[in-house]
């Protein structure tokens, strides 16, 4: 529910192997994400990191065309198997693939998901429960370096001119509570900004 109509999401589970359990999806597919959610087989097969942050960085290269952020929340009941020592390397990879990798885990104390979360550029948080963890997800995702989205009021200006804006009154203009971060295309005009 922290996601909007704008983004996508894929599920990938992990332990000893890792397994896509939902391609990259369109948030407005609710149904099909919650369903995805329900189906997961969360049997314990050890804890290895790699895998799922590889297959999560695959699924993620995948999209192309019209994606501005590509981001990973891992999330993790503990520390990754002794015999994994692969998930910086692939942590790094994918931020060089412009990959940001968080970490959530349910203990304090979590020094590979600290290590995880600083190689991805991304934060490390410890969720308390299912509702912390539905929180935590939450606080990931407005991160602004995560979403361009901005939970600020601010007050449009007149940016280039353009007779569309003849007879407004820039204070005329009402304040707008947030907004998403745009680019404009080669040689378009930016009429309002802010």
């Amino acid at each position: 529910r922290a996601l909007d109509e704008r983004d996508y999401v894929g599920i990938v589970t992990f332990g000893d192997n890792a397994t896509t359990v939902l391609g990259m999806t369109p948030a407005a597919e609710m149904r099909t994400i919650e369903t995805a959610i329900d189906r997961i087989d969360y049997a314990m097969t050890g804890t290895v990191f790699s895998n799922g942050l590889q297959r999560a960085g695959l699924l993620l290269s995948s999209m192309s065309g019209g994606v501005n952020q590509k981001h990973i929340i891992l999330i993790s009941d503990g520390e990754p198997s002794s015999s994994d020592n692969a998930y910086i390397n692939i942590t790094e990879a994918n931020l060089a693939a412009g990959i940001t990798t968080s970490c959530i885990t349910f203990t304090n104390d979590n020094a590979a998901a600290e290590a995880v979360a600083a190689a991805g550029d991304g934060e490390s948080y410890v969720a308390a429960g299912g509702s912390g963890l539905a929180e935590t997800i939450k606080t990931d995702l407005s991160n602004p370096v995560i979403r361009e989205f901005e939970y600020v009021t601010f007050q449009p200006q007149f940016g280039d001119y353009s007779s569309i804006l003849s007879g407004i009154n820039e204070e005329d203009i009402p304040t707008l509570d947030g907004f998403y971060g745009v680019r404009l295309k080669n040689d378009a005009q930016g009429i309002l900004i802010g």
